[in-house]
């Protein structure tokens, strides 16, 4: 089989990275007390995509594609706005490095450009259904006003691994589409 080169035009030309993304990102919505008297809470969105790279060094078969990751994720980065995390780690037992390549949305800027990008780009398989939450979340007005807080701890309840719910109605697009 032959390989294709990984697609270098800009992102925000086509819906590569929503692929991309459908198979290797997730997005959260993290509830946080602040105050258990007061039952204060803290909302926070994130956006998470990771890659790992295993290298077995008692096989001697070291992979290149390592720098290729680093490379390809810090153009990701600086898509989305800076938010980078790169970890390494050696097992000297075992004689293997793993290195995980993160990208983290935390800033408000960086979490608009990447509300934009997905709903101009939308998945189609489940990763729609918790980004459309997530999204719910991030267009709710700032600060959040006490009801909008309870909004968001009623999504997190039915989201990602804890969704009882689920729709598929935005896959009737598709067949429209042909």
């Amino acid at each position: 089989m032959k390989v294709s080169p990984i697609d270098s035009s800009d992102f925000s030309t086509n819906a590569w990275l929503t692929g991309f993304s459908e198979a290797d990102s997730n997005f959260s919505i993290r509830i946080t007390v602040r105050n258990k008297k007061t039952g204060n809470i803290r909302v926070q969105t994130t956006y998470r995509l990771e890659i790992s790279t295993k290298i077995n060094f008692k096989l001697n078969s070291f992979d290149n594609n390592v720098y290729h990751t680093k490379e390809f994720l810090t153009k990701i980065c600086n898509f989305f706005g800076r938010a980078f995390y790169i970890r390494e780690r050696f097992n000297k037992d075992w004689g293997k490095s793993y290195t995980s390549c993160i990208v983290i949305r935390f800033n408000q800027r960086s979490v608009q450009k990447v509300y934009d990008y997905f709903h101009k780009y939308p998945f189609k398989g489940s990763k729609y259904l918790n980004f459309m939450d997530w999204a719910k979340v991030v267009e709710m007005p700032k600060p959040l006003s006490e009801s909008r807080k309870k909004q968001c701890v009623s999504i997190r309840e039915n989201y990602n691994s804890t969704r009882t719910v689920f729709s598929w109605e935005h896959l009737d697009s598709l067949n429209n589409k042909n």
